[in-house]
């Protein structure tokens, strides 16, 4: 199991309630940097770590390079979430987006957050591979 699952397990559910609660508050219709700033916000003002950029070492052969990873929002060096926006359900490619964020920064767990979802699943959790459970959770 990944070290740092636990603690990624541990603060999911916490992380989707505001997720769920910045809905609430906000409605339907805004614009992911609107949702970016409440939630952010909000974490903070809970106690999580949170950021939105990270440094990632890069390596092809010889050659290295530190590059700045951007990502909605890094909580506690462990989780992982991606905000969206957008009518209908969750894509692939931002399943892919999630899952690389979270190999780059060695994260076991992330969620994608679509606020614009009406009658579509709103949220995904995935896994890391090599977990024993499985990758993708919709709620």
């Amino acid at each position: 199991m990944h070290p740092k699952y636990k603690e990624a397990d541990a603060i999911s559910g916490e992380i989707l309630k505001v997720l769920r609660e910045t809905l609430d508050e906000q409605g339907e219709g805004m614009l992911e940097s609107l949702y970016h700033f409440h939630v952010f916000e909000e974490l903070k003002l809970r106690g999580f770590k949170v950021a939105s950029e990270a440094q990632i070492l890069l390596r092809h052969k010889q050659a290295t390079k530190t590059i700045t990873l951007y990502v909605d929002i890094l909580v506690n060096d462990c989780f992982v979430i991606e905000l969206k926006s957008i009518e209908g359900a969750i894509k692939d490619v931002f399943v892919r987006q999630t899952l690389t964020y979270m190999k780059q920064l060695d994260c076991p767990i992330g969620m994608i957050f679509n606020f614009g979802a009406t009658n579509a699943k709103r949220a995904k959790r995935l896994i890391l591979a090599g977990a024993d459970i499985p990758d993708e959770v919709d709620f």
